[in-house]
Protein backbone atom coordinates (compact mmCIF):
# COMPACT_ATOMS: atom_id res chain seq x y z
CA UNK A 1 0.00 0.00 0.00
CA UNK A 2 2.94 2.38 0.46
CA UNK A 3 6.26 2.88 -1.25
CA UNK A 4 9.39 1.91 0.66
CA UNK A 5 10.69 5.34 1.59
CA UNK A 6 12.66 4.33 4.65
CA UNK A 7 14.44 7.68 4.93
CA UNK A 8 11.28 9.78 4.90
CA UNK A 9 8.65 10.35 7.55
CA UNK A 10 5.97 10.96 4.93
CA UNK A 11 4.82 9.37 1.67
CA UNK A 12 2.31 11.09 -0.59
CA UNK A 13 -0.82 9.19 -1.61
CA UNK A 14 -0.17 6.42 -4.08
CA UNK A 15 -2.43 3.98 -5.83
CA UNK A 16 -3.05 0.31 -5.17
CA UNK A 17 -5.90 -2.02 -5.94
CA UNK A 18 -8.62 -3.41 -3.68
CA UNK A 19 -11.11 -5.63 -5.50
CA UNK A 20 -10.43 -3.81 -8.80
CA UNK A 21 -11.13 -0.42 -7.20
CA UNK A 22 -8.37 2.12 -6.77
CA UNK A 23 -7.25 3.08 -3.29
CA UNK A 24 -4.90 5.94 -2.42
CA UNK A 25 -2.71 5.51 0.66
CA UNK A 26 -0.25 7.48 2.77
CA UNK A 27 1.83 7.14 5.88
CA UNK A 28 3.18 9.75 8.26
CA UNK A 29 5.66 9.30 11.09
CA UNK A 30 6.08 11.66 14.02
CA UNK A 31 8.66 14.30 13.15
CA UNK A 32 11.26 13.13 15.67
CA UNK A 33 11.10 9.40 14.87
CA UNK A 34 14.25 7.75 13.50
CA UNK A 35 13.94 6.23 9.96
CA UNK A 36 14.30 2.66 11.22
CA UNK A 37 11.62 3.13 13.87
CA UNK A 38 9.44 4.87 11.31
CA UNK A 39 9.73 1.92 8.92
CA UNK A 40 8.96 -0.59 11.69
CA UNK A 41 5.88 1.37 12.72
CA UNK A 42 4.64 1.61 9.12
CA UNK A 43 5.13 -2.12 8.58
CA UNK A 44 3.16 -2.92 11.73
CA UNK A 45 0.39 -0.38 11.04
CA UNK A 46 0.00 -1.42 7.40
CA UNK A 47 -0.44 -5.06 8.36
CA UNK A 48 -2.87 -4.17 11.14
CA UNK A 49 -5.07 -1.85 9.09
CA UNK A 50 -5.54 -4.43 6.35
CA UNK A 51 -6.50 -7.04 8.94
CA UNK A 52 -8.90 -4.79 10.85
CA UNK A 53 -10.46 -2.97 7.87
CA UNK A 54 -10.85 -5.49 5.01
CA UNK A 55 -12.73 -4.29 1.93
CA UNK A 56 -13.22 -0.77 3.23
CA UNK A 57 -13.12 2.38 1.11
CA UNK A 58 -11.51 4.46 3.84
CA UNK A 59 -9.44 3.56 6.87
CA UNK A 60 -6.90 5.06 9.24
CA UNK A 61 -4.77 3.62 12.03
CA UNK A 62 -2.81 5.58 14.64
CA UNK A 63 0.20 4.50 16.62
CA UNK A 64 2.39 6.64 18.86
CA UNK A 65 5.09 6.92 16.18
CA UNK A 66 3.07 6.83 12.96
CA UNK A 67 -0.24 6.70 11.17
CA UNK A 68 -1.35 4.89 8.01
CA UNK A 69 -4.36 6.03 6.07
CA UNK A 70 -6.03 5.18 2.76
CA UNK A 71 -9.06 6.32 0.81
CA UNK A 72 -10.79 5.86 -2.53
CA UNK A 73 -10.76 9.68 -2.98
CA UNK A 74 -7.81 11.09 -5.02
CA UNK A 75 -5.74 13.83 -3.33
CA UNK A 76 -7.52 13.17 -0.05
CA UNK A 77 -4.44 14.16 1.95
CA UNK A 78 -4.85 17.82 1.03
CA UNK A 79 -8.47 17.95 2.21
CA UNK A 80 -9.48 18.82 5.77
CA UNK A 81 -12.78 17.45 6.97
CA UNK A 82 -14.26 18.51 10.27
CA UNK A 83 -14.75 14.96 11.47
CA UNK A 84 -14.26 13.19 14.78
CA UNK A 85 -11.28 13.81 17.03
CA UNK A 86 -10.19 11.11 19.45
CA UNK A 87 -8.34 11.83 22.67
CA UNK A 88 -6.06 9.46 24.50
CA UNK A 89 -5.12 9.94 28.13
CA UNK A 90 -1.86 8.23 29.01
CA UNK A 91 -1.83 9.53 32.59
CA UNK A 92 -5.14 10.76 33.99
CA UNK A 93 -3.64 12.33 37.12
CA UNK A 94 -4.59 16.01 37.16
CA UNK A 95 -3.22 19.08 38.93
CA UNK A 96 -4.46 21.07 41.91
CA UNK A 97 -3.75 24.29 39.99
CA UNK A 98 -5.71 23.46 36.82
CA UNK A 99 -6.27 27.07 35.76
CA UNK A 100 -2.57 27.89 35.90
CA UNK A 101 -1.58 24.66 34.18
CA UNK A 102 -4.17 25.18 31.45
CA UNK A 103 -2.79 28.68 30.86
CA UNK A 104 0.71 27.25 30.48
CA UNK A 105 -0.36 24.51 28.05
CA UNK A 106 -2.47 26.98 26.05
CA UNK A 107 0.51 29.33 25.75
CA UNK A 108 2.68 26.45 24.56
CA UNK A 109 0.22 25.45 21.82
CA UNK A 110 -0.24 29.11 20.85
CA UNK A 111 3.52 29.24 20.33
CA UNK A 112 3.78 25.91 18.48
CA UNK A 113 0.90 26.33 16.04
CA UNK A 114 2.50 29.10 13.89
CA UNK A 115 5.69 27.01 13.67
CA UNK A 116 3.92 24.01 12.17
CA UNK A 117 3.67 25.72 8.77
CA UNK A 118 7.15 24.41 7.84
CA UNK A 119 7.61 21.74 5.15
CA UNK A 120 7.27 18.88 7.64
CA UNK A 121 4.21 20.44 9.31
CA UNK A 122 5.78 19.47 12.64
CA UNK A 123 6.86 21.41 15.71
CA UNK A 124 7.75 20.54 19.29
CA UNK A 125 8.97 22.19 22.48
CA UNK A 126 10.37 21.20 25.87
CA UNK A 127 10.29 23.84 28.60
CA UNK A 128 10.80 23.85 32.34
CA UNK A 129 7.94 25.50 34.18
CA UNK A 130 7.52 26.52 37.81
CA UNK A 131 3.95 27.66 38.52
CA UNK A 132 3.51 28.01 42.28
CA UNK A 133 5.22 24.98 43.84
CA UNK A 134 4.97 22.89 40.68
CA UNK A 135 8.35 22.06 39.13
CA UNK A 136 7.81 20.24 35.86
CA UNK A 137 8.98 20.01 32.28
CA UNK A 138 6.29 20.43 29.66
CA UNK A 139 6.78 18.64 26.35
CA UNK A 140 4.44 19.51 23.51
CA UNK A 141 4.14 18.38 19.90
CA UNK A 142 1.90 19.35 16.97
CA UNK A 143 1.85 17.82 13.49
CA UNK A 144 -0.29 17.95 10.35
CA UNK A 145 -0.35 15.93 7.14
CA UNK A 146 2.27 17.79 5.01
CA UNK A 147 -0.09 18.19 2.04
CA UNK A 148 -2.54 20.14 4.19
CA UNK A 149 -2.61 23.91 3.68
CA UNK A 150 -1.34 26.11 6.50
CA UNK A 151 -4.87 27.40 7.08
CA UNK A 152 -6.38 23.92 7.29
CA UNK A 153 -3.51 22.75 9.50
CA UNK A 154 -4.23 25.53 11.99
CA UNK A 155 -7.96 24.74 11.85
CA UNK A 156 -7.31 21.05 12.48
CA UNK A 157 -5.06 21.77 15.46
CA UNK A 158 -7.58 24.24 16.86
CA UNK A 159 -10.19 21.49 16.79
CA UNK A 160 -7.77 19.07 18.44
CA UNK A 161 -7.08 21.53 21.26
CA UNK A 162 -10.81 21.95 21.88
CA UNK A 163 -11.25 18.31 22.90
CA UNK A 164 -8.39 18.12 25.42
CA UNK A 165 -10.09 17.04 28.66
CA UNK A 166 -10.91 19.96 30.95
CA UNK A 167 -9.27 18.12 33.83
CA UNK A 168 -5.87 18.72 32.11
CA UNK A 169 -4.35 15.25 32.66
CA UNK A 170 -0.57 15.01 32.92
CA UNK A 171 -0.22 13.23 29.56
CA UNK A 172 -2.65 13.44 26.68
CA UNK A 173 -2.77 13.03 22.91
CA UNK A 174 -5.47 14.02 20.43
CA UNK A 175 -5.57 12.46 16.96
CA UNK A 176 -7.44 13.37 13.79
CA UNK A 177 -7.13 12.07 10.24
CA UNK A 178 -5.26 15.26 9.23
CA UNK A 179 -3.37 16.27 12.39
CA UNK A 180 -2.48 15.32 15.93
CA UNK A 181 -1.03 16.89 19.04
CA UNK A 182 0.22 15.76 22.43
CA UNK A 183 1.64 17.10 25.65
CA UNK A 184 3.31 15.61 28.71
CA UNK A 185 4.09 17.12 32.11
CA UNK A 186 7.15 15.43 33.60
CA UNK A 187 9.49 15.96 36.53
CA UNK A 188 12.66 17.81 35.46
CA UNK A 189 14.93 14.85 36.17
CA UNK A 190 12.87 12.60 33.87
CA UNK A 191 13.64 14.64 30.77
CA UNK A 192 11.47 13.98 27.77
CA UNK A 193 9.58 10.74 28.22
CA UNK A 194 8.42 8.51 25.41
CA UNK A 195 4.69 7.90 25.50
CA UNK A 196 3.67 4.30 26.12
CA UNK A 197 2.37 2.15 23.27
CA UNK A 198 -1.33 2.59 22.53
CA UNK A 199 -3.73 0.27 24.31
CA UNK A 200 -5.79 -2.36 22.55
CA UNK A 201 -9.02 -1.02 20.99
CA UNK A 202 -10.91 -3.37 23.33
CA UNK A 203 -9.80 -1.39 26.40
CA UNK A 204 -12.38 1.36 25.95
CA UNK A 205 -13.91 3.84 23.52
CA UNK A 206 -11.71 6.76 24.60
CA UNK A 207 -9.00 5.43 22.29
CA UNK A 208 -9.55 4.13 18.78
CA UNK A 209 -6.47 2.61 17.23
CA UNK A 210 -8.20 2.22 13.89
CA UNK A 211 -11.22 3.63 12.06
CA UNK A 212 -12.85 1.82 9.12
CA UNK A 213 -15.41 3.53 6.89
CA UNK A 214 -17.60 2.50 3.94
CA UNK A 215 -17.54 -1.00 2.51
CA UNK A 216 -16.84 -1.78 -1.13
Amino acid sequence: MYNNASHSIYANPNVGEIDDDKVHGLYLCRGDVAPKDCQNCIDMASERIQRECPLKKKAIIWYDQCLVRYSDIPNFASKFNVSSYYWIVYNSESFSWMNQVKGISDAMFDNLTPKVTNDLKYAESLDEITPLSLSQKLYGMVQCIPDLSAEDCRACLKGARSVIPKSIPRECRVVHESCHLSYQFKNPDEGRAVAPPPPSPTTGDKYKVYLCLDQY
